[in-house]
């Protein structure tokens, strides 16, 4: 996400399309830096309903050659979160608590496990402490919808990304049954037809069946995408969102730099 700010929020929104349901309509992202509180109260005067908490800690570790090694999650922000979590319960917002912050895209496939274990740690570290409160998961870890399903004949488990969010996924569902799990995809509309799109879009929440709600990046404040056809795609979007799943939008306010 990008650190500018709007109006003293996150300058990265997320909003509500096409579903009429007891979810939030507006929300954003915060970091933890010392101001998270002040920013919340400051998202609530703007009427928004949602706090996005972008991560809860960090990972750690690299493979070495086929050797997944020194793996660990460090929890770094519990007693911030609860705040935030109390915070919001007060102002009557909903919290999303990211998971999986991590530098580096993980070694699809040669460190899975471990990603989940560590996964399931955090989870079990925080949970404890956070269980009376209403919130959801996000994974942190934003899929790239133009790469893929490159062949048409993979299956779920061949593509490297969406492995990787059915094993974090299940994993969450297991461990915490009833909590939604968010993902925000992103996409460059110039590698990619909509159409394209839209089908990589339907067989990653196939897939991934446990994500919920699907946040997908517009891109326009990265230039990677238009709004003129963000329109066309978000629609193909809508026409082929599963059941089980409810469609937001990530929607980018800042301009970045080039």
């Amino acid at each position: 996400m990008n650190d500018m700010k709007l109006l003293g929020v996150p300058a990265v929104l997320l909003l509500l399309v096409g579903c009429v349901c007891s979810f939030p309509t507006t929300g954003s992202w915060i970091e933890f830096d010392g101001n998270e509180l002040a920013l919340i109260q400051t998202a609530k005067n703007n009427s928004q309903d949602l706090v996005i908490v972008e991560g809860i800690g960090n990972m750690y570790g690299k493979p070495i050659g086929s050797e997944c090694v020194d793996y660990w999650y460090n929890v770094t922000h519990l007693q911030q979160l609860l705040s935030v979590l109390a915070l919001a319960e007060k102002l009557g917002m909903d919290v999303a608590i990211g998971i999986l912050q991590n530098p580096e895209a993980p070694e699809w496939g040669v460190c899975l496990s471990n990603y989940v274990d560590m996964t399931v740690q955090a989870v079990y570290e925080i949970l404890p402490h956070i269980k009376q409160y209403k919130f959801f998961w996000y994974i942190t870890q934003e899929p790239g919808l133009n790469f893929m399903f490159t062949g048409d004949d993979q299956k779920c488990e061949d593509d490297g990304e969406t492995s990787f969010y059915m094993a974090v996924t299940n994993a969450l569902a297991s461990v915490t049954p009833g909590r939604q799990i968010m993902s925000s995809p992103y996409y460059n509309s110039s590698m990619s037809t909509p159409k394209h799109l839209a089908h990589t879009f339907n067989r990653f929440l196939t897939c991934a069946g446990n994500v919920s709600i699907i946040a997908p990046q517009d891109g326009v404040g990265s230039f990677n995408n238009s709004i003129s056809l963000n329109a066309e795609i978000f629609s193909l979007f809508k026409q082929n969102l599963p059941s089980t799943a409810s469609l937001w939008a990530n929607v980018e306010t800042f301009f970045a730099f080039r």
